[in-house]
């Protein structure tokens, strides 16, 4: 990276302004992804708590790729530093743990007829920013696994 003149480099600053802030995001991930459990089991009751659980899933999501960006920038900017491709290593293992602790959520949805989810769209304009993704899920329900299932292999 020395050589390198810096017009022709990233800054990363821009996406975390320090290792410290990257470091705080991590674990404020964590929490949300435990977070989600709540979730399980009654985010399909109502359009309140269906609109909450995709709110919630996004916002880790959207969290969750500021990370993965920021550290395989880092890695990518010198790949014989340890520390960042360490740091790329503990993001991939928190995005794994991520994926896992949020498969409950299409063979849950999948359970709940179709009509009810329409049902909701129709009482609530934010939920029908979803309508693709619920078209998209419901399209291909015979060829999602069931929750154990979707579980083991969002761990792989």
């Amino acid at each position: 990276m020395a050589d390198v003149i810096q017009d022709y480099t990233w800054n990363l600053k821009k996406i975390y302004p320090s290792m410290a802030a990257f470091k705080k995001d991590f674990e404020e991930v964590k929490k949300m992804a435990d977070a989600m459990e709540n979730h399980k089991g009654f985010f399909t009751k109502s359009k309140e708590n269906l609109l909450m659980l995709l709110k919630d899933r996004d916002q880790l999501l959207r969290k969750m790729e500021k990370l993965y960006t920021y550290a395989k920038m880092k890695m990518d900017e010198d790949n014989k530093n340890s520390t960042y491709v360490s740091l790329h290593g503990s993001t991939m293992v928190l995005f794994s743990e991520i994926s896992s602790k949020i498969s409950f959520i299409e063979p849950e949805l999948l359970k709940t007829d179709y009509s009810k989810i329409l049902s909701f769209m129709s009482k609530s304009e934010e939920l029908r920013i979803y309508d693709h993704y619920f078209h998209h899920i419901f399209r291909l329900k015979d060829h999602v696994l069931k929750e154990e299932e979707e579980n083991l292999l969002a761990r792989m």
